[in-house]
């Protein structure tokens, strides 16, 4: 929530930079607000996340994974960022705020809260989250059969 907060304020610090003087001063205090409210939310659960969530037989896989997707995510950034900023300019931290809504619901309606579980209780609980339920038998047909026998 204070991620997309900053890079809202970011936003408009930075297209209002040519008429406010003192503007770029905001933004550059915005930008360190952004950096410290990301590193100690979001950045902080990328690394300690795969163990969190997988049982101990696939966290070497899932440590590997998030870290080769993580660095292979900043280098790709790093390198398209300054034509994003050329093609858009003072909207371009726009783009980092779509993608943190996205994450904060996929976040908030498909990962399990993992504080003082186990990761058998978190595996169980991705379990109950995303497998269709059976049907429930139909209690009168079971006494029909049991009442005939």
């Amino acid at each position: 929530m204070i991620v997309s907060v900053m890079l809202v304020l970011i936003t408009i610090t930075l297209s209002l930079q040519d008429y406010v003087y003192w503007m770029p001063y905001c933004s550059m205090v915005l930008i360190f607000l952004f950096i410290v409210s990301f590193s100690s939310g979001p950045a902080g659960v990328i690394a300690p996340l795969p163990g969190e969530i997988l049982t101990q037989s696939y966290k070497s896989a899932g440590y590997t994974l998030a870290c080769t997707l993580n660095w292979t995510s900043l280098f790709l950034l790093g390198m398209v960022f300054p034509f994003i900023v050329r093609y858009l300019g003072a909207f371009c931290f726009l783009i980092f705020l779509f993608f943190c809504m996205l994450c904060g619901l996929y976040t908030r309606f498909n990962v399990p809260e993992t504080k003082n579980k186990t990761a058998l209780e978190i595996a169980a609980e991705f379990e109950k989250m995303h497998t269709k339920k059976s049907p429930e038998p139909d209690v009168g047909v079971i006494k029909i059969c049991e009442s005939k026998l």
